[in-house]
């Protein structure tokens, strides 16, 4: 199914998600804004597309070319927009999950018992501090993972297990081997 969402796609949809895929699997790291804001619009132009594909069994008119296109701006740019809303909260919670879900599993290890509330509330606020300090330091490794996916996805092989730990050791390698640079020092907010 994967496949035929992408081999089905508008050339133009598969191009730009492409092209912001080779973007993000060589510089995501040195450019983490634009990197972001480029990731939630090729998600949600994905998006976008898959519904409108799904939905052409009840509106044929859908699968035209022209309304994909339109679909996928307006999905690319919701996300984008919601993404920029959103993103600072959604590190702190995320951190404030692992740091609760951490704290859990210790306090549990230790004792064999479930922790005391306090134990928890205070992984989930170590964790809401923590992961927006340190994913900065993750984008070298995660953002070519996000490139490889749009780039199997433009070409038309978004299950392709081997493709995609090609591209993002490839993007990895590159982006590590960049080293540090003005890019780094504004990545994390």
């Amino acid at each position: 199914m994967l496949v035929d969402l992408a081999t089905g796609s508008p050339v133009v949809v598969r191009l730009l998600v492409g092209a912001i895929g080779a973007v993000l699997l060589l510089w995501g790291a040195r450019i983490y804004k634009p990197a972001l804001m480029m990731t939630s619009f090729a998600a949600g132009s994905l998006g976008a597309v898959a519904v409108l594909i799904m939905a052409t069994a009840v509106l044929p008119a859908l699968a035209s070319p022209a309304v994909l296109i339109v679909g996928a701006l307006i999905g690319g740019l919701a996300l984008a927009g919601l993404t920029a809303l959103v993103h600072r909260l959604g590190l702190v919670a995320v951190g404030a999950l692992a740091g609760v879900t951490a704290a859990g599993a210790v306090v549990e290890a230790v004792t064999g018992a479930v922790g005391p509330w306090w134990a928890v509330a205070l992984g989930a606020v170590a964790g809401a501090v923590a992961l927006p300090l340190a994913f900065k330091g993750l984008l070298k490794v995660v953002t070519p993972a996000v490139g490889a996916v749009c780039i199997a996805w433009a070409v038309g092989l978004p299950t392709h297990l081997l493709l995609l730990l090609g591209l993002w050791a490839f993007g990895a390698v590159v982006q590590l081997a960049i080293g540090s640079g003005r890019g780094d020092d504004e990545g994390g907010e």
